[in-house]
């Protein structure tokens, strides 16, 4: 839904990705205007069954808040159904401290707090490992339901943990801040170190995001 980064863009939305499998709606991330995007294809957010976080700023969270207004809010809707989110620790608890109207009114969150991680759901094996990302906790997350693996970042920098969690990917979707000619630091990956990721681990196909505006001048 966003291929941007904290950084405002008339042409990169904020981060965000939408998954559709076996039924289920999956939304990783939630960065600022996601919901619009969402709904500019055709896709209802009310259907959504489990979101996923990769760490707590708020480029890829704050439209969670949006999303359980909606979902207490919508005239003529009510949620009966579980919502499930898998993320690093303290993301729900804080939130409703800050934002008490979104607390489920009809139905139930289930938070499942991840680090080092491998749970069953939906008919995939979901997988989760710590990675680099400016002292604070972040994961990412792998997906393997025996006949094709999807692994995706959110915001990490180069670590032997996302190498080791993206190995032999089909498709490996992992954040490139900077160009190539940009220092590398512990907090964000240049397109250089993206690639080299995508190597080390043999990942098949690469797709790169979170790209800072300095990103649309290079090729």
């Amino acid at each position: 839904m966003g291929s941007g980064s904290c950084i405002p863009s008339k042409d990169r939305g904020y981060p965000g990705a939408i998954i559709n499998y076996n039924k289920k709606w999956m939304l990783f991330d939630a960065g600022s205007g996601t919901l619009d995007k969402i709904a500019a294809f055709g896709i209802d957010s009310k259907e959504i069954d489990v979101l996923f976080f990769s760490h707590l700023h708020p480029d890829h969270t704050v439209d969670l808040i949006t999303f359980l207004l909606e979902l207490n809010y919508t005239p003529d809707y009510t949620r009966t159904r579980k919502l499930e989110i898998y993320g690093p620790e303290g993301l729900i608890k804080g939130l409703q401290k800050v934002y008490p109207h979104i607390k489920p009114k009809s139905y139930q969150i289930e938070v499942n707090e991840l680090s080092d991680s491998a749970v069953s759901i939906y008919g995939f094996q979901l997988s989760s490992r710590n990675v680099e990302h400016a002292n604070m906790p972040s994961l990412a997350f792998r997906f393997d339901d025996g006949s094709g693996m999807m692994a995706i970042s959110g915001d990490v920098g180069f670590c032997q943990s996302i190498i080791d969690i993206s190995a032999n990917a089909d498709l490996l979707i992992l954040e490139s801040s900077f160009p190539t000619s940009e220092l590398s630091n512990d907090t964000h990956l240049t397109a250089g170190e993206a690639g080299k990721i995508a190597r080390l681990a043999k990942a098949k196909n690469l797709v790169v995001k979170h790209l800072y505006p300095v990103c649309d001048d290079y090729d």
